[in-house]
């Protein structure tokens, strides 16, 4: 089920599993991005997700930007239930450092994170983490 969409960003929730799929595509658009942020955030608020994907493998440029926005974010949503966050990420330096930066945050926060190439094999490690933990 979509949960939110814009032109840079789809948010599908899996309810059986209880996980949340992002998938950034195209040039970074900053506005576009805190939008999506906030209808995600507010769907964690009123529902029961306990892991959350972020694939960012086909976004391109910098969003540096939202990072403030993303540790604001992070206690509310960890308290409202996510456990486990994962980060696909491709191989272009900004993306991929912007990606572990996002890995560091959550681990900050002592949410149980990884990075991925692959989205299957981050929906797998979301899966078997909630079998196994919960």
């Amino acid at each position: 089920m979509i949960i939110a969409q814009n032109k840079l960003a789809t948010t599908t929730f899996i309810k059986k599993e209880s996980i949340l799929i992002s998938e950034y595509k195209g040039r970074v658009n900053i506005d576009l991005a805190l939008s999506h942020l906030q209808e995600v955030k507010e769907f964690h608020l009123k529902h029961n997700v306990k892991a959350a994907i972020v694939d960012i493998k086909n976004l391109y440029g910098s969003f540096a930007k939202v990072y403030g926005y993303i540790d604001d974010s992070f206690p509310e949503i960890i308290a409202s239930g996510l456990k486990y966050s994962a980060y696909v990420l491709s191989e272009d330096l900004i993306i991929a450092n912007l990606g572990e930066k996002l890995k560091e945050t959550a681990a900050a926060y002592k949410l149980e994170s990884e990075v991925f190439s692959f989205q299957e094999a981050a929906i797998q490690w979301a899966k078997e983490s909630l079998k196994l933990r919960d």
